[in-house]
């Protein structure tokens, strides 16, 4: 940047201007420092989603009616509007931004006069929405936390035999499931997509695999790893995370208890920001059966919760989120049908959450759940799942699974 303009943005005065000209300098935002308005002077401005640049009217007056407003005209890619000063323009997508300062009436000064009219002044970022890294988080952790419940189950289920303590899992759920002869270890994989709408509109995909090992006829330990990608908003937020951690299986008596803990580092984009969070999460379900006439009633509880923090992006401070998610419920397994075991189940879940930005919360909804498997001539088992339910306040989603499972 040359002397002269560097000398124009830090004062204000445009040096070797010609009065009624237009001025072409293209500013970023990080230039943008009391940029002074002459005259009919426009002005663009180069910003990222989050920018906020603010016009103020000048010291003084020069030359003109003391009872003429000033108008500011903007030209952004959301579209084209006229106001008054002081004005604070939030940029909602990267784009080019036009602004001009005019009088109302116009012959309130003559045209082309070369007098200061105002200034403006901009920061990166300040318009970010400081809840948007933390409900992104929220849905994020929430959502990987049920996909790694779900697949657990279903490896519970294979393993005991049992039936679900979650709505969304068939008797056989998981894409890819068997034991290696001879080792008495279980290798498995699970996958899933989930959509949102409402509040937040977006989709995510979770894919968890892994091994354990029976350590009685009633217990089995391993360890699974979870993948999340997830985009909500028009793809304007985003994240991904890797979690991993330890899980167990109890089968005592008539109830089957499981388990899991976690650890992910999560990475976020939010309004063009990148930034890294440490989230660590746990999961626990209990559930029995109750033979009836018309097929087998399984009633389950599962909790599960996690703490993520996040660094501090853009103009945005560190967040800390706090979630638990309480499931009560139960499924009705049915007699089988041409070959497919049909299920229906429901819950109501009662979740609890914080966060810096935006305060404590809590909500209490129904979540259901319908799904067959069906046994296939070449030994494997076909799995299809569906669930629905409240994600937030003003958000809900719905979730399917389409998995295959085989044992050796």
């Amino acid at each position: 940047m040359s002397f002269f303009r560097t000398l124009a943005l830090s004062t204000g005065i445009v040096v070797g201007a010609v009065a009624g000209a237009q001025a072409s300098q293209l500013y970023t935002c990080e230039e943008a420092t009391n940029v002074g308005f002459y005259g009919d002077f426009v002005y663009h401005f180069d910003l990222k989603r989050g920018d906020a640049i603010t016009v103020v009217e000048a010291m003084e007056r020069l030359n003109i009616n003391v009872q003429a407003a000033y108008s500011l005209a903007v030209t952004s890619p959301e579209g084209a509007y006229q106001t008054t000063l002081p004005h604070t323009y939030v940029a909602q997508s990267d784009g080019e931004v036009t602004l001009s300062v005019t009088f109302a009436p116009l012959e309130a000064v003559p045209r082309g006069t070369t007098s200061l009219r105002a200034s403006a002044s901009c920061v990166p970022g300040a318009g970010l929405d400081a809840g948007a890294g933390a409900n992104l988080g929220r849905i994020m952790g929430t959502t990987q936390n049920l996909a790694m419940h779900n697949a657990l189950d279903g490896v519970a289920q294979n393993r005991f035999g049992g039936h679900a303590n979650t709505v969304a899992v068939s008797r056989q759920g998981g894409f890819a499931t068997g034991a290696i002869e001879g080792t008495g270890l279980t290798v498995w994989g699970y996958a899933e997509g989930r959509s949102y709408w409402g509040d937040d509109d977006g989709a995510s995909y979770d894919l968890v695999i892994g091994a354990d090992r029976m350590m009685s006829d009633t217990l089995f330990v391993g360890a699974m790893l979870g993948y999340t990608k997830i985009d909500v908003d028009g793809s304007d937020d985003t994240g991904k995370a890797l979690a991993y951690g330890p899980y167990f299986g109890l089968e005592t008596g008539t109830l089957r208890l499981d388990g899991f803990l976690t650890y992910a580092r999560p990475e976020y984009e939010v309004g063009g920001e990148s930034f890294t969070a440490n989230r660590r999460a746990l999961g626990l379900a209990v559930s029995g059966d109750v033979p009836l006439a018309s097929g087998i009633l399984s009633p389950f509880g599962r909790l599960t919760a996690f703490d993520e923090r996040q660094r501090a992006y853009g103009t945005v401070a560190a967040e800390h989120i706090q979630n638990a998610r309480l499931s009560l419920g139960a499924r009705m397994e049915f007699a089988e049908v041409n070959g497919m075991t049909p299920y229906l189940s429901g819950a109501v879940e009662a979740v609890s959450q914080k966060t810096r930005a935006e305060g404590s919360s809590s909500f209490v909804a129904p979540r259901i759940g319908v799904g067959f498997d069906s046994e296939m001539a070449n030994g494997m088992t076909l799995s299809v799942d569906v669930d629905a339910g409240k994600q937030a306040e003003g958000t809900y989603d719905a979730g399917l699974r389409i998995g295959l499972s085989k044992s050796f």
